[in-house]
């Protein structure tokens, strides 16, 4: 028995022997002297063929997992149908006088290594979308089947990575789990796994220090897998499994109430969205409003700036879907690691210092003007906050108003109706923003602060640099200090403040949040039941005793044996105790 660490992607017990999927799917090789005509012809007849297959498993996807899955394959089949790769793909038949399997697969490989090259990694990650069709018709051509195969008993499925069609096509009353080499939490494939709750976890070379007929158990939030588990591993595993099954009962005991306290303090739970085929999870999710809605991914998905009717219409759709709450849209975010060719912005020798968020948008002035207008516009149908990243400065923040103050007159002109007390905030993500925060708060309706970057540039941390990875983390005292002036600044204001980002769903953290006045928490609506759920094992008065504990931590060590052991105990005796999150939680009578 020995263990592998890997990435944990989506929860879940996962227990069966390996089953390796060999990557064979791109065996062309270079064929010249071949009739052009005949295999620009075999080409089209690959592609038709390959549109149809990926229409059956658009529909199947679409009635077994959700209309949103469903819409990955909708993209599938416009690339298919796209006529530059198509004319890309026919020139190069004709300049080699090469085999069509051949041409499809270097044109297929020159538009992935452009995604590949991407430094954001929700684009890098569209470059296996690339791959999934380039060899769905190349498969076709060479006469392979395209999709992973049913089995029928149970395995663990191991591979380099897996295409999202051939994710949506398997077996899931067989398949306990996913290992995969390359992929991430945002990916398609660990979006379809997660909904079809199959445990999955990221392993560099897995398909090097697995074989077949291994037997491995892994949990998928941990990312650790134990190979040839003797039976008392399998028994602890086993009980995690039942503990999981238990949590979910629990978790879903509590849908449709108040997120509050034993001592009745309300906490607001709300959700992040990044795209609008997002939509449909917020929709059927406990989050009653959205606590950033990431309008960048407009912006980064079109050969073309969206015109101010069409991003009206998207602001639109989303406001009136959460018509019990509102939504916070926070304005154009591009730089830093994410990019857009819409955009002409330097290379950079440190993009997140540079040219980005407001920076930009202050530069390129009617482009940020169009998007405010249809915010503003937008705001007639429900309620919308608009939220302004990036901000380092009071400049900043005063010059962004006079441009919106600027639409509401043009506005106004024009005969328009939008919501004239529209609430303005800013994204705390800088540590000037942190200093500053008490003067800010004058200023603005509300803050939110966005973790990721407040956290990378309070540390000066590169969070993509493995060297020093370890002291990006959350539970640095700097961090929490920060966290705790900027809660301070907006409660003596009187203004709202919430928590964007991982950290606003870090259970071990959450005492310190409710400690500290911060009782609005956006997140991915996926983790929104175990939140959800803890706090209501929670009381105030623990918050506060959380905070007192972790004001005299000198470092990550010290907050570390604080949070990992909060004191989650209800009045009631305790009759058993189980794990979760990482650390020991109380279940009562």
């Amino acid at each position: 028995m020995h263990t592998i660490i890997g990435i944990p992607i989506a929860k879940g017990i996962a227990h069966g022997p390996v089953r390796i999927i060999h990557d064979t799917s791109m065996e062309a090789v270079e064929r010249l002297g071949c009739n052009t005509v005949e295999e620009i012809q075999i080409f089209h007849d690959a592609r038709n063929e390959a549109i149809g297959e990926i229409e059956t498993i658009r529909l199947n996807t679409m009635k077994n997992i959700g209309e949103h899955e469903s819409k990955i394959f909708e993209a599938h089949q416009s690339i298919l149908e796209d006529p530059e790769m198509i004319n890309q793909v026919e020139a190069y038949i004709l300049e080699k006088a090469c085999c069509a399997e051949w041409a499809l697969t270097v044109v297929g490989n020159r538009i992935r290594a452009i995604f590949e090259s991407m430094d954001n990694a929700y684009m890098k990650e569209r470059a296996i979308d690339i791959k999934d069709i380039t060899c769905r018709v190349v498969n076709l051509i060479m006469g392979h089947y395209s999709d992973v195969g049913s089995i029928n008993e149970p395995y663990v499925l191991v591979g380099h990575d897996l295409t999202p069609s051939q994710t949506s096509t398997l077996e899931t009353k067989y398949v306990k789990g996913i290992i995969t080499e390359v992929g991430g939490k945002t990916a398609h494939s660990a979006i379809i796994a997660t909904l079809l709750k199959i445990p999955y976890v990221v392993i560099e070379k897995g398909t090097t220090l697995l074989k077949d007929g291994d037997d491995v158990v892994f949990d998928g939030r941990e990312g650790i897998v134990v190979v040839d588990p003797d039976q008392s591993c399998l028994d602890a595993y086993h009980a995690k499994e039942k503990q999981l099954v238990q949590e979910e009962e629990k978790y879903a005991g509590l849908k449709g109430k108040v997120c509050k306290t034993q001592d009745n303090m309300e906490v607001e739970l709300i959700a992040n969205i990044s795209q609008i085929k997002d939509l449909d999870y917020i929709v059927k999710s406990d989050a009653k409003s959205v606590g950033l809605f990431r309008t960048e991914f407009i912006f980064m998905d079109q050969d073309r700036l969206p015109t101010e009717d069409e991003q009206y219409e998207i602001y639109k759709k989303i406001t009136t879907a959460m018509s019990e709450g509102y939504v916070t849209i926070r304005t154009l975010d591009i730089g830093g690691d994410k990019e857009s060719p819409l955009f002409n912005i330097p290379k950079e020798d440190n993009p997140f210092l540079g040219y980005r968020g407001i920076r930009l948008c202050l530069e390129e002035v009617e482009i940020f003007k169009t998007q405010l207008r249809a915010i503003l516009r937008a705001s007639a149908h429900g309620k919308i906050k608009i939220m302004f990243p990036m901000i380092a400065t009071l400049t900043e923040i005063r010059e962004t108003k006079s441009i919106l103050d600027s639409c509401k007159k043009a506005l106004d002109l024009e005969g328009n109706i939008y919501d004239k007390n529209i609430e303005v905030g800013i994204m705390i993500e800088t540590p000037a923003a942190v200093v500053m925060a008490d003067v800010f708060a004058k200023e603005v309706d509300f803050f939110s602060i966005g973790t990721n970057d407040l956290i990378q540039y309070t540390m000066a941390v590169d969070r993509s640099n493995l060297k020093i990875s370890a002291l990006y983390s959350q539970y640095d005292p700097a961090v929490l200090r920060n966290m705790k002036i900027i809660a301070e600044a907006a409660n003596k204001e009187n203004i709202s403040v919430s928590i964007c980002g991982e950290a606003a769903a870090d259970i071990k953290l959450l005492p310190y949040w409710l400690g500290i006045g911060i009782h609005k928490l956006s997140m991915s609506v996926a983790l929104i039941p175990e939140v959800k759920w803890t706090i209501s094992q929670m009381t105030s008065t623990q918050g506060i005793e959380v905070v007192e504990a972790l004001s005299k931590a000198g470092d990550v060590r010290e907050v570390c044996n604080v949070t990992h052991h909060p004191p989650y105990t209800k009045k009631k005796v305790a009759t058993k105790s189980i794990i979760l999150g990482g650390y020991l939680l109380l279940d009562v009578l």
